[in-house]
């Protein structure tokens, strides 16, 4: 279940209740909750209002902006990652494709190695 879905039950909306309030047809209500397609900032907007709720958490993000369903350790496995230079991203990215490849690393979940630190001892 997806925000989209999730804050619309939470309102106690039917999808055609929903679609109706937010002047949408209920295929494009199913469709967002698929996460086949994604509103428009506009209808977003709208959805909150109806849903009373925040873009954060249609979009599947808690309030401190984090994404749901993530474990603590993957969260700081990301936020790692993104304090990584390109060429440390690219050689973690590396080892994860060479361990996918021999077998020693299952393909989902994928457990990213420990950063490897950008200076370096020469």
């Amino acid at each position: 279940m997806n925000g989209f879905e999730k804050a619309r039950r939470e309102a106690r909306l039917s999808q055609i209740k929903a679609a109706e309030l937010v002047g949408i047809t209920q295929p494009t209500i199913s469709e967002y909750e698929n996460g086949t397609i994604m509103p428009s900032v506009p209808t977003l907007i709208i959805l909150c209002e109806v849903y009373r709720t925040t873009p954060n958490v249609l979009l599947g993000f808690d309030g401190d902006g984090t994404p749901l369903g993530l474990s603590p350790k993957a969260i700081k496995m990301a936020r790692r990652w993104e304090q990584l230079t390109e060429d440390g991203q690219d050689r973690v990215s590396s080892t994860i494709i060479e361990e996918e490849r021999i077998g020693e690393l299952p393909k989902t979940p994928v457990r990213m190695p420990q950063p490897v630190s950008s200076t370096s001892s020469s």
